[in-house]
């Protein structure tokens, strides 16, 4: 108690040395806490990402490799389908297509105002004008990851095509419907490029657009949201390819739903080493590689915090003990007296840390109440440098693109981590770090002195 007392009146009287080391011990406390509290949110938001990851995989072309292979091969084929569906790890396969058709409709946007019309392109039965391209047959075996899943696109009558009983069901938009004079229960004839009869799709729903239309849909008309044609996959096959029986159906992109999320690169493996798919022109895309990305940017962050941590720790570690060494300085007479007044080396000792400790409780109380604010606007520092790093690093790959990195899902730059409440754990973590930090920082420069006796203490004899 004579210990404690002694301490205490020590902090008040030497009010300037002890307000030093309360600012000191501050930073050092904020720090390491707001640190901590990032490392942990990041580790609980890369955890709770990875539970978002999705069954699925969708196969695609690289075109980066067939683009420097010089090769137009057909990869995504039925047949590719149908041994996906053999495979162990996959629950459901949905083709994907897209092929434009001619037809006898009108497109929206498709007036002689088209920098293509009366151009030639071939068909499988004859040569047509780019004038009777009418719209696109687009493959919809659900609404995932379509644009009617993002609002793009909205069912306004009717009922989407694999709700249907309808054979060769199909909807269009409601500008298609208009220019055509068209509706529900009206029967539509197309040609597919590679046919060689005409199919026919029976309306069954129309849906509104909001997407916006773009240059390309000016060009060609045929390929506009407002124009394309959703229907089943094995329709979309038969409008492909209906009495050529000899072209192979070519798929845009194949869609896989796997019986597990965690099978994901375990499937893509057994895909790339199946000897009898030819597996150099496909490109896999999955939540995964999207998942990866993101826990790689904002893992960075807590990097940075790690490191900026233990910086901060020795910068105090050595402040600390610079600020005892230059305070004992001062007090060896003091320190002589009690020692020569019969008092324990291990009394002066605890004294001396008990001052430096009561300060660090006082810190860290503070540090306790304003590390949260402090973490979250550390981490949005962290990651606004971390943006403007990954803006530069594109800037300067502009002018190399390829067509690979085109098709890859974008990943939007991270714009803020949540920042968790500092729990238990981080508290006693933290406060044992610290707390050795400060003991040390207060221990060793007083073992130093104590060690001569009291006479060449009190005589300032180094």
């Amino acid at each position: 108690m004579r210990v404690l007392k002694r301490a205490s009146i020590k902090i008040w009287r030497k009010k300037g040395i002890s307000i030093l080391l309360l600012v000191i011990m501050l930073a050092l406390f904020v720090t390491s806490l707001s640190c901590k509290m990032i490392q942990d949110s990041v580790d609980k938001s890369a955890e709770s990402a990875k539970t978002d990851v999705r069954a699925t995989v969708e196969i695609g072309y690289n075109e980066q490799e067939m683009m420097s292979s010089g090769t137009s091969e057909v990869a995504l084929t039925t047949e590719l389908v149908e041994k996906l569906k053999n495979n162990k790890y996959v629950k459901e396969v949905h083709e994907e297509i897209e092929s434009t058709v001619n037809g006898d409709y009108k497109p929206v946007g498709g007036s002689n105002q088209s920098p293509m019309n009366g151009q030639i392109m071939g068909s499988g039965t004859e040569n047509v004008n780019m004038d009777s391209l009418c719209g696109t047959v687009v493959s919809l075996a659900n609404i995932e990851d379509s644009n009617f899943a993002t609002g793009d696109n909205k069912l306004v009558k009717g009922v989407y095509p694999f709700d249907s009983n309808v054979k060769n069901a199909v909807i269009v938009s409601d500008e298609f419907v208009k220019q055509n004079d068209l509706k529900i229960g009206d029967k539509i004839q197309v040609l597919g490029i590679s046919a060689k009869n005409k199919t026919d799709l029976e309306i069954v729903g129309v849906f509104k657009t909001y997407v916006k239309q773009s240059e390309m849909d000016d060009f060609f008309p045929a390929v506009a949201e407002r124009n394309k044609y959703y229907t089943m996959p094995k329709t979309a096959i038969e409008v492909q390819i209906s009495g050529n029986e000899k072209e192979n159906a070519e798929l845009k992109s194949i869609k896989t739903t796997l019986k597990n999320s965690g099978d994901i690169q375990a499937f893509i493996a057994s895909v790339k080493n199946d000897k009898s798919i030819n597996s150099k022109y496909l490109r896999f895309s999955s939540d995964l590689e999207k998942y990866k990305t993101l826990t790689s940017s904002i893992q960075k962050i807590a990097d940075v915090a790690r490191v900026l941590s233990i910086i901060v720790i020795i910068l105090a570690t050595g402040i600390l003990g610079l600020l005892m060494i230059l305070s004992l300085k001062n007090r060896k007479y003091e320190i002589g007296v009690l020692l020569s007044l019969g008092e324990r080396k291990a009394a002066v000792i605890l004294q001396m840390v008990l001052e430096m400790v009561l300060v660090a409780i006082v810190a860290f109380g503070i540090a306790f109440s304003v590390s949260g604010a402090c973490a979250s606007g550390l981490s949005k520092a962290m990651i606004n440098q971390s943006n403007v790093e990954s803006s530069t690093e594109k800037k300067m790959q502009q002018g190399i693109l390829f067509a690979d990195d085109v098709s890859k899902e974008k990943v939007d730059p991270i714009e803020e981590i949540s920042i968790k409440p500092i729990g238990k754990d981080i508290l006693i973590e933290t406060g044992i770090l610290n707390g050795f930090v400060v003991v040390i920082s207060t221990l060793l420069p007083t073992i130093w002195i104590l060690r001569k006796n009291p006479k060449k203490i009190m005589l300032r004899e180094e």
